[in-house]
């Protein structure tokens, strides 16, 4: 074999699909050593290429926090989801229309274990947050999609405040806004 190193990430993938599989069925250690290790193995991949791993290293860190929290361990579940939250929130930054979906979803669980340990206003925080990087990536348009079609959001709309922006440039502003630093 001449390069075993160049499946590493299929490795990873397979360990994180296989802890979701092994906690749908009860196995809860048995998901967290196989998360543990998909973890692991993304940290490397990701400090090498950042730009190509530090999103599977995200997503394995907020499985990883999932996987903790169902054996009660709490503490290390919050370390787990704040880092992930971190990481999307930069993920984010460069790339709203990709991230921040999936940022918003690591405050929301990330708000979830903070409401465990009783830390209801930084739990309140996290879902505010989340609700208003949700309402900011629903304005922003993807160029995936095939350029920029006109965009209201109807949510706005129903409270009184208007249409989205439907210029080119407004909507490249909201895409491409920063989102705030915690």
């Amino acid at each position: 074999m001449g390069r075993p190193d160049a499946f590493t990430p299929d490795l990873a993938m397979s360990l994180n699909n296989q802890s979701n599989q092994l906690a749908g069925l009860g196995r809860r250690e048995e998901a967290l050593a196989a998360i543990e290790e998909a973890v692991a193995i993304r940290r490397e991949l990701a400090l090498g290429r950042p730009d190509a791993f530090t999103p599977d290293l995200a997503m394995s860190l907020n499985n990883q926090s999932n996987q903790l929290a169902d054996l009660g361990r709490r503490e290390e579940a919050l370390a787990a989801i704040e880092e992930a939250a971190a990481l999307y929130r930069e993920l984010a930054r460069a790339r709203p229309t990709v991230f921040a979906s999936r940022f918003a979803t690591s405050l929301e669980n990330q708000a979830v274990i903070l409401s465990a340990f009783g830390r209801d206003a930084e739990a309140q925080a996290a879902r505010d947050e989340a609700a208003a990087v949700r309402g900011m990536a629903s304005l922003s348009v993807s160029p995936a999609v095939g350029g920029a079609p006109e965009t209201t959001d109807k949510a706005a709309t129903s409270r009184g405040s208007g249409p989205a922006p439907s210029s080119r440039g407004a909507r490249l502003a909201v895409a491409h806004c920063a989102w705030p630093a915690r």
